[in-house]
């Protein structure tokens, strides 16, 4: 049975003061899968700065897995943006440390993730956990002061978004014996808030594009059309009765998020903060500005 997050939390600090043991492993291509063992995979690529011949060429990065079975693991950051896979036994964890390291390998600092990242997830046996894609770069100086060196590191690492589908196809073409094994998005990084005007939910396909246009009344015929009239939206492909355009879409929660002549259609709505425009069957459209005028299915391509 699982363990509660906040059981879990309990075990993993109590794992944490108990054992540092790391155990990475680089999966190679050719593993066969184990079906006694969890696998976790995403991509850890490092760009270091430091000038040749200093102190500074080649420093890295790692982050640290603690898990209430008491092991830990380590996962390196790569000079490469290859997938990287690393095999556990199945448990309860928690992403624990990031660790700076200078060249040599010399840990130079340690420091706790932000909280938001160190939720606990329950990897179990034959199945494939994406925790994310992180990409950092490092950077060296070194400066002659009258009796010594003065040397600085820096390091900044920022989590790529929206990246399970690709990576995971990546890894199953690089990691052939993997390639059968169930996937979940385990990310630790969470998914960036979606900017504002930007559309909730899954991508939207070009048929669904092209409906929501009719009932904005907000089509263009190029890309960059579309950008100078939807600075707040998205603008979205489709193919209408005449040919590609691009429709202006726009999340909203309350009418004051849509511009003048649309309003934010929130279906079964009885205030003056959203209103009930349009629904089709299948589509309430809900969270989407629309035309306030009279709504009728009209053709997807009509002229504003």
């Amino acid at each position: 049975m699982p363990l509660s997050r906040r059981a879990s939390s309990i075990l993993l600090a109590a794992t944490v003061a108990a054992c540092r043991c790391a155990a990475y492993t680089r999966t190679p291509a050719s593993l066969k899968v184990d079906p006694k063992r969890a696998y976790l995979y995403g991509r850890f690529f490092i760009k270091s700065e430091g000038r040749e011949g200093e102190w500074g060429d080649y420093q890295s990065m790692e982050l640290s897995i603690v898990c209430v079975d008491g092991r830990s693991y380590t996962i390196p950051f790569l000079n490469k943006r290859a997938v990287t896979v690393m095999d556990i036994r199945p448990s309860s964890c928690a992403l624990d440390e990031v660790a700076y390291l200078a060249e040599s390998g010399i840990t130079l600092r340690r420091i706790t993730p932000p909280e938001a990242w160190r939720h606990v997830e329950t990897f179990a046996a034959g199945r494939a956990y994406y925790v994310g894609d992180y990409f950092a770069k490092a950077d060296f100086s070194s400066q002659r002061k009258v009796f010594v060196r003065e040397l600085n590191w820096s390091w900044v690492m920022d989590p790529a978004d929206d990246r399970f589908e690709s990576t995971t196809a990546e890894m199953k073409r690089a990691f052939t014996g993997l390639a059968a094994l169930p996937t979940e998005d385990r990310r630790f990084a969470p998914r960036r808030p979606p900017p504002r005007g930007a559309v909730a939910g899954p991508p939207l396909s070009p048929e669904h594009i092209a409906r929501i246009a009719g009932f904005t009344r907000r089509s263009y015929a190029t890309p960059a059309e579309c950008a100078r009239a939807c600075p707040t939206g998205q603008c979205l492909p489709y193919r209408g009765d005449t040919g590609p355009a691009m429709t202006c879409i726009i999340g909203c929660k309350t009418d004051e998020d849509c511009p003048e002549g649309l309003a934010c259609n929130c279906p079964g709505a009885d205030g003056s903060d959203c209103h009930a425009i349009a629904e089709t069957p299948n589509d309430p459209m809900a969270g989407i500005c629309l035309s306030v005028e009279p709504v009728e299915e009209r053709p997807a391509d009509e002229p504003r």
